[in-house]
């Protein structure tokens, strides 16, 4: 993967039985408020109030699993989200242009670059990626390429990944967002629900994965750290995601901080490495995090691999929908 250069749990206030109940049917249908109703006709005063604190609790990490606050579900999360990273991959909030990016070989041991997420040659995502659209497309551009990933000519590589985005579009795109569902927007989604996470937070493990990539093991040097290494040492020293009762704010801020550990790491032993390129989306995140913007609503102002950029809702209505619609699949 390319080497580059809302939702918060609702509190519900506690009040009268009566409006308790009706919180929790709004939020969570009837069986919650049966356990509502279970501790209004308790004769212990002190039982009920812990009974409803226990279930409120229950209740403020279940509305974070609500399937519309996801981008699997969530069509314009999932735009947003690929706008972002467009802006951090390629300086183009135009996701759809992406496709047919190819950055070729930044010297950083990934081999050549391209695609929507920066499939590399040098790390096996390409491979897979080119070995489903010759499944779906056989003996179209890149059938060749897809066997010589050891020897691959970078001129004659975006020659064919040119062809193959100009000619055959929706199959390339196709089998693009193939390896983006299974190895990056399906693991953040997972991750994110397990973690109990905001948009914010889905959009810095979607970014983590498609910058990392999905492995784990927390034991490499920090410049070798995957997602999974990233999110186990983020939850060192007693810092806890929301599911595990902690604070998303001072989880996210914790997650990004072990993401520059491991990104500065990385830039110290690779050269010519664009420091600043490499950790301005991280800036942008934590930005988003001390503006407490959990939603990520837009509109949003950034700056991005030295590039300005505006988002708005009017902009991102304009990006192809249907670029995106295979990831359903």
């Amino acid at each position: 993967m390319k080497n580059s250069k809302n939702f918060l749990p609702r509190k519900i206030a506690l009040g009268t039985s009566s409006a308790l109940l009706a919180t929790l049917i709004a939020v969570n249908g009837t069986g919650l408020a049966q356990a509502s109703e279970t501790q209004h006709h308790s004769n212990n005063p002190q039982t009920t109030h812990q009974n409803s604190q226990n279930t409120l609790k229950k209740t403020q990490n279940k509305t974070a699993f609500n399937e519309n606050n996801y981008m699997d579900k969530n069509f314009d999360l999932r735009k947003r989200c690929f706008a972002l990273m467009g802006a951090a991959e390629d300086s183009n909030l135009n996701y759809s242009k992406n496709y047919r990016s190819v950055s070729g070989d930044e010297h950083d041991g990934r081999g050549i670059t391209a695609g929507v997420i920066g499939f590399t040659s040098g790390t096996g995502d390409m491979k897979e990626m080119l070995d489903y659209y010759n499944k779906i497309s056989p003996n179209k551009p890149l059938a060749d390429d897809k066997d010589n990933m050891n020897n691959l000519k970078e001129e004659k590589l975006k020659k064919d990944w040119y062809n193959a985005f100009d000619n055959d579009h929706d199959n390339f795109v196709k089998a693009q967002n193939y390896e983006v569902k299974k190895e990056v927007m399906d693991k953040a989604v997972k991750y994110a629900k397990e973690d109990g996470l905001s948009q914010l937070g889905q959009y810095i493990y979607f970014d983590t994965l498609v910058k990392h990539g999905p492995g784990k093991n927390p034991q490499d040097p920090p410049r070798d750290w995957s997602f999974g290494a990233i999110r186990e040492h983020a939850k060192e020293n007693g810092v806890k995601p929301p599911s595990e009762g902690g604070n998303e704010s001072s989880y996210l801020q914790n997650f990004v901080g072990k993401r520059y550990v491991a990104i500065n790491d990385e830039n110290k032993h690779s050269s010519g490495m664009d420091t600043e390129g490499t950790t301005d989306r991280l800036k942008f995140q934590q930005d988003q995090i001390k503006k407490g913007n959990f939603d990520l609503k837009l509109p949003l102002d950034f700056n991005m691999n030295q590039t300005d950029f505006h988002l708005d809702q009017k902009k991102l209505n304009k990006f192809s929908d249907k670029d995106l619609a295979s990831l359903n699949d």
